[in-house]
């Protein structure tokens, strides 16, 4: 049930700011409602949704502040992931690497695309043999997959992706850890510069918007409710990731 609600979070099936009726939930999937408010509980622990007292639960939003925290951790995370799947892969992950690789070529809907990336980056991790760090990348990728959805869509092209893998599968054959850290990196930032450059990030309030209102596209709506042009935003500065 857990993982059922949370692909449906992280593939944008829920939207940010959805509430989640545990009745409607249950009927969906066909069960009762004990397992829904389990399955909610452990989704909150992930940052995925946020549950009120004696009220419904909702998909959590994503604000400015959401997105410095995920960057950051997920750039402090994917160097010691780098240096120690390079030490420590064996040939069983290094196959399975290369079998998913065969699949990600020939993928092309998004999901598709981004279900592979999933389990590309699951089999990395999991190749430190570090089961804390493992864990915390997966729930800090589940956030940035969430993120991609919500902004690109079927849109972007998966060239990048693809020629960023081949490259991580092999410095990770040459064992070489400072190599598969970089590839890491340069994933992070090539992201981070796709949400800055793409206006409907900017411009996107994180629930649909109401019918007859007008969004200005050089704009998006700050945690505390303003609404700053993206041009005063970048001006302003608002740290070394997203500015």
């Amino acid at each position: 049930m857990f993982r059922i609600l949370r692909d449906r979070i992280i593939f944008a099936e829920y939207y940010p700011g959805q509430v989640l009726p545990n009745s409607e939930l249950a009927e969906a999937v066909g069960v009762n409602a004990t397992p829904i408010t389990e399955a909610l509980v452990c989704l909150e622990n992930e940052g995925l949704v946020h549950r009120v007292p004696n009220s419904s639960a909702r998909v959590k939003e994503i604000g400015l502040q959401d997105l410095r925290d995920i960057f950051e951790l997920r750039l402090i995370l994917v160097e010691q992931v780098g240096i120690l799947a390079a030490q420590r892969i064996d040939e069983a992950e290094l196959e399975k690497l290369q079998d998913l690789l065969k699949k990600f070529a020939g993928a092309r809907k998004s999901i598709n695309v981004m279900q592979l990336d999933a389990q590309l980056h699951d089999v990395v991790y999991d190749a430190t043999k570090n089961s804390a760090l493992a864990k915390v990348a997966k729930t800090v990728r589940n956030q940035i997959t969430r993120l991609w959805f919500i902004i690109k869509g079927d849109e972007y092209v998966f060239s990048a992706m693809i020629e960023g893998w081949n490259q991580l599968y092999k410095a990770l054959k040459d064992r070489n850890g400072p190599e598969c850290a970089a590839v890491l990196r340069e994933h992070v930032f090539k992201f981070i510069d796709e949400v800055k450059v793409d206006r409907k990030w900017w411009m996107m309030s994180t629930r649909p918007p109401i019918a007859g209102s007008e969004i200005n596209p050089y704009a998006y709506r700050t945690d505390e409710g303003e609404m700053v042009s993206h041009d005063v935003e970048r001006n302003r500065g608002v740290g070394c990731l997203i500015s």
